[in-house]
């Protein structure tokens, strides 16, 4: 594993690396809590719909406006700030752990933080690695947040049976104050046009953002796809908790199993992508494995023994890390550098949109049906999005022009 090495060996990228580590391990903790809190609580779908509304909303409403900004201020300092804030607010649910409705404000808050660190993480990376090592950074940034997905969980579940959930949020705002201290220590280069002074003509730089997707056909392309295969993304993530406890009646533990054995597949998948990713282009895997992951999903809802479970998730997890490392990879390879933020957080907030819409509708739709036929309808959606993109005249000619692009980079 000589590229991992490599990477890891670029101190201000390995700082980076294990301070997201340590909070991304301590994020997933707190969202089985979280969730789990709610539904037990609500004993209602609609609930962790709202929850999960809240928390993408952030992104929809201030994304666009906050990549003008991260365009502009210091990517360090976004990054280590939005760490700290993100542990106060950690802390202060777990005081307010017994009024649901002051956890879903400071969620929202969380997220609104996170609507800055997002696209700064994302734009940070291509300053501290070189080029021909994108693939491999970005897959060991996605270990990392599927890592956590791995041990977070089982740990979680594990400390409600023990505990109860409040010391998860103790965990997670300490987690996010850990990272900040080791972020502090990088060294990360500074564009001239970067400052601490709000952009001048604001509405003009986030104008100017949109024009350079519409102006360039590939990246236009891929943000549809990636915001169609997010409808279905948003209705599944809600649905997990819904097909486990009250279709599959598993329990707080299983489900821990479950959600971390997806995690052993997104971290198997963010392996080989940083092993072999360089040598796949990744406008096809982004396409290819939407329609593998969707397929996987459907045959979960056909399993309904906990083998098979695990078995069926851990494979869409494995399809949707290589979309997640070819989609990032992507972008930070075509897009400018002093645009990258607002692309980013334009791209993220239409197919959060989307997301959103599928996340409202698909709680009440699983109060009154069966959830495990929307669960698989989720699953058909992106076998049929694969299937027909490739049918697409379109398509052989964007990969000929991303492939003349990389070359003139």
């Amino acid at each position: 594993m000589q590229e991992f090495k490599k990477v890891l060996g670029n101190k201000n990228y390995f700082l980076l690396w294990i301070g997201q580590s340590i909070s991304e391990i301590g994020t997933d903790i707190f969202h089985i809590g979280l969730i789990w809190l709610v539904i037990s609580v609500t004993g209602s779908a609609a609930s962790v719909s709202l929850l999960f509304v809240l928390l993408i909303l952030p992104s929809i409403i201030i994304g666009p406006w906050a990549g003008v900004l991260v365009d502009k201020w210091n990517k360090k300092k976004v990054i280590v700030i939005s760490d700290v804030i993100r542990g106060i607010i950690a802390i202060a649910m777990a005081v307010y752990i017994e009024k649901l409705g002051y956890l879903y404000l400071l969620a929202f808050a969380d997220f609104v933080i996170y609507t800055f660190f997002s696209p700064a993480i994302k734009t940070a990376i291509p300053r501290l690695v070189a080029r021909e090592d994108l693939a491999t950074a970005n897959s060991l940034y996605m270990i990392t947040r599927q890592g956590a997905g791995l041990l977070g969980p089982a740990v979680g579940g594990a400390l409600i049976g023990l505990f109860g959930v409040q010391i998860l949020f103790f965990l997670n705002g300490a987690s996010f104050l850990i990272s900040a201290a080791l972020e502090m220590g990088i060294r990360m280069p500074v564009s001239g046009y970067e400052s601490l002074d709000l952009p001048l003509k604001f509405k003009d730089k986030f104008k100017e953002g949109l024009d350079y997707i519409r102006q360039r056909q590939i990246v236009i392309f891929i943000i549809i796809f990636f915001a169609i295969a997010t409808i279905p993304m948003g209705g599944l993530a809600v649905l997990n908790v819904v097909l486990f406890r009250e279709v599959f009646n598993y329990s707080a533990e299983q489900y821990g199993l479950l959600m971390s054995m997806k995690g052993a597949g997104l971290i198997l998948g963010s392996i080989f992508m940083g092993k072999w990713g360089k040598n796949i282009l990744e406008i096809k895997a982004i396409v290819t494995a939407s329609f593998f992951m969707g397929l996987f999903y459907v045959a979960l809802t056909l399993s309904g023994q906990l083998f098979f479970s695990v078995l069926f998730f851990m494979l869409a997890g494995f399809f949707g890390s290589m979309i997640g490392v070819a989609y990032y990879t992507f972008l930070q390879k075509i897009v400018d550098e002093n645009v990258r933020g607002r692309v980013f957080s334009i791209d993220i907030a239409i197919g959060n949109a989307l997301g959103l819409i599928a996340m409202a509708v698909v709680g009440p739709l699983a109060d009154n049906f069966n959830p495990a036929l929307i669960y698989a309808a989720g699953g058909l959606i992106l076998v049929a999005l694969g299937l027909v993109t490739n049918l697409l005249k379109v398509y052989p000619r964007l990969i000929t022009q991303y492939r003349e692009a990389l070359k003139e980079r």
